[in-house]
C-alpha cells in the first residue's frame, strides 16, 4: 500500500499556458503621461484647452476647464 501524501498547490500556475496569459511590461508613469498628453493634443475636442495631466502609480488624474460636456467626455476617453 502507498503512503497517502497531502495535496499541495503547485508553485507554478499550471493553467497559465492554457489561458495564454502574456507577460506584458508595466508602463512607467512618465510613459503613460506622455501618451495621454499626446492624445489630448491630437483630439480636436481637447487640443485648444489647458489640461493638466498627473499620473501616480498608473492612475491618471485630469484637471482643467473645458467649454462643453463633449470636450470633458473626450478628455476622459483619451485618458
Amino acid at each position: 500500500m502507498h503512503p497517502v501524501r497531502p495535496w499541495t498547490y503547485p508553485q507554478e500556475r499550471y493553467y497559465y499556458p492554457w489561458l495564454g496569459a502574456p507577460q506584458l511590461p508595466v508602463p512607467s508613469d512618465g510613459h503613460i503621461k506622455a501618451q495621454v498628453v499626446n492624445r489630448l493634443r491630437e483630439n480636436p475636442h481637447t487640443k485648444g484647452f489647458d489640461l493638466k495631466v498627473d499620473v501616480k502609480q498608473r492612475v491618471v488624474v485630469l484637471g482643467g476647464l473645458v467649454s462643453s460636456w463633449l470636450a470633458k467626455r473626450a478628455a476622459g476617453d483619451d485618458a
